[in-house]
């Protein structure tokens, strides 16, 4: 279970969230969403039809993580000639669902940074730099010294996604993988994400239908 998700809080997260940014940005570049909206549809129609084309992949790439890791998992199990451990069915749906949960809302936030800054280059940039600096350096050196920081860093989002891998993982996993820590606990965590993703996509909705599509 945790070898299918650990890759999503942080390096994941980043390759998740420049898809979203690609899917959002791309449209002011190529001139499409403008094209698109002089045709008819509303703005919430079509950001509605984005997300659930990111959706899609992303859901489509988290149970290919879950097949590969499967297959590679028994196939060292019969070279080593040792039982597979398989997880039941219902922890198995937990971890798509928490690996779900969690690739939504990197994509999520890669579709804000896109649809508020129009283009791609500059969205990258700036989730790369916070999901692989800024948290770590918050996570790994301004929380072990200062109380705030210490703190506030429950509320970062890929803290709270590796703390979700964490608890799905189990209490007797063994937790090397960068990004992958239980810091808050699993609820809190599934929440916090879920609060994140609620307010990524509203504050697209309201960027797209408030401003003009040049």
């Amino acid at each position: 279970m945790e070898n299918s998700l650990s890759g999503l809080p942080l390096f994941g997260g980043a390759l998740l969230l420049t898809l979203g940014a690609l899917l959002a940005g791309s449209e002011y570049g190529w001139g499409t969403l403008k094209t698109l909206l002089g045709q008819g549809p509303r703005r919430t129609q079509v950001l509605a039809a984005q997300l659930l084309a990111l959706l899609v992949v992303l859901a489509g790439a988290v149970l290919v993580s879950f097949l590969v890791t499967g297959c590679v998992s028994g196939l060292i199990a019969a070279g080593e000639s040792a039982p597979a451990d398989w997880p039941s069915a219902g922890r198995l749906a937990r971890g798509l669902g928490g690996g779900l949960l969690i690739a939504a809302t990197w994509g999520a936030l890669g579709v804000l940074l896109g649809t508020a800054l129009r283009s791609t280059a500059l969205p990258i940039g700036l989730g790369l730099v916070w999901v692989l600096a800024v948290e770590n350096l918050v996570v790994n050196v301004a929380a072990p010294l200062l109380g705030f920081f210490d703190a506030a860093q429950a509320a970062l989002p890929g803290v709270n996604a590796g703390s979700l891998v964490a608890a799905l993982a189990g209490e007797q996993a063994t937790l090397r993988t960068p990004g992958v820590a239980a810091i808050v606990d699993g609820t809190q965590a599934a929440w916090v994400l879920g609060g994140f993703l609620l307010l990524f996509t509203a504050l697209t909705g309201l960027l797209l239908a408030r401003r003009d599509v040049v």
